[in-house]
């Protein structure tokens, strides 16, 4: 998983998450791997355990992954879908 999907994941779907997971990102507390590394590997846990609950908003166009799961413009080619 890339950074991009995983900040994805992280971001709006949050309450997939632990409390603890939260909060270690929250204030970036006990990450010997750095924050990066601990977002994809609790992005990698939420897809594993509701995969089923995340929707991923790709562009028609270049399906590339868009800013946010309500978007209707692509942020890498501009195309929009209204």
């Amino acid at each position: 998983m890339d950074l991009e999907t995983a900040n994805y994941i992280v971001t709006y779907f949050d309450h997939l998450l632990t409390s603890d997971e939260r909060g270690a990102i929250q204030y970036q507390y006990f990450l010997p791997k750095g924050i990066n590394e601990y977002k994809i590997e609790v992005a990698q846990r939420v897809m594993a355990e509701s995969a089923e609950k995340v929707y991923f908003n790709n562009c028609k166009k270049c399906g590339r992954l868009t800013r946010r799961p309500q978007s209707k413009v692509c942020r890498h080619c501009g195309h929009h879908w209204y």
